[in-house]
């Protein structure tokens, strides 16, 4: 299942989280040609609405899955990710990426099948990364803002 999702976050929501990311970005962690910030390292209050409003969305979907890492990453210009499955926790059984910005070429989900997703601010893609085939075309202008979330059913792996 893809699930895309549009305006899932509200553009105020996405402006904050791209501040906060802004604000922050020199305590960012390198990995590969991304950094990577944890949500609820620099705003658990906010975390804690995240994970409530995304595990009631997916549950009126009939999907049990709730938030085990929340990531936001910043992807210059060039990054990319070849296409990859994800390497997570056995427990995990859901991805989710939202775009939070605009202003910047490049930067499409890319899926095996030919799915092709272009970014909006708040648009969501939620897939099983570990089964779904994906990568993202590189970014050639501007900088792209994501909030990464990965997702378990196990009760003792949420944040």
């Amino acid at each position: 299942m893809i699930l895309i999702e549009e305006d899932f976050l509200n553009k105020e929501v996405c402006q904050y989280l791209t501040k906060l990311s802004i604000t922050k970005e020199e305590e960012a962690a390198p990995f590969r040609d991304i950094n990577i910030l944890l949500l609820q390292e620099y705003d658990l209050p906010f975390t804690k609405k995240i994970v409530s409003y995304t595990t009631n969305f997916l549950g009126k979907r009939g999907v049990t899955a709730f938030p085990e890492r929340i990531e936001i990453t910043i992807w210059k210009e060039n990054s990319k990710q070849n296409m990859h499955f994800d390497e997570a926790r056995e427990s995990t059984n859901l991805t989710s990426i939202t775009y939070l910005n605009e202003g910047y070429l490049g930067g499409e989900t890319v899926f095996d099948n030919g799915v092709i997703i272009k970014p909006k601010i708040g648009k969501t893609v939620f897939f099983d990364g570990k089964k779904y085939l994906h990568g993202v075309n590189p970014v050639t202008k501007g900088k792209r803002f994501v909030l990464a979330t990965w997702y378990t059913s196990d009760l003792d792996s949420i944040i």
